[in-house]
């Protein structure tokens, strides 16, 4: 049984571990503003990350934000115009889950 445990633990705590930043994605640029027709629209981008007891509303919020940088740079943007957000949460009034979407846009060469 402690075997057992010691297996489902970690998946269990790990599952909602926040969303880390990709090397470079710290560069892109989050906003709810449309950028100048200097930017290049190149796509739409979700992300999301869920919380429980041992994930914090900021870590919710960030690993949320986070995971959208990473998707934004896979794309080769470098701005993220935000045009969703949706917040749900548990019967506290805690974060269960954030889901952002954004529209990328390539604005410096």
């Amino acid at each position: 049984m402690k075997r057992y445990y010691s297996l489902i633990l970690p998946l269990f705590l790990g599952g909602c571990a926040m969303v880390a930043l990709k090397p470079g994605a710290e560069r892109i640029r989050l906003t709810k503003t449309e950028p100048g027709k200097e930017c290049q629209y190149i796509g739409e981008v979700t992300g999301s990350q869920s919380g429980t007891f041992t994930t914090s509303n900021v870590s919710t919020d960030l690993g949320a934000r986070n995971d959208l940088k990473n998707k934004a740079l896979a794309l080769g943007g470098d701005t993220v115009v935000i045009i969703t957000d949706n917040v749900s949460s548990d019967k506290d009034g805690d974060i269960a889950s954030i889901i952002l979407a954004g529209n990328v846009y390539k604005c410096s060469n």
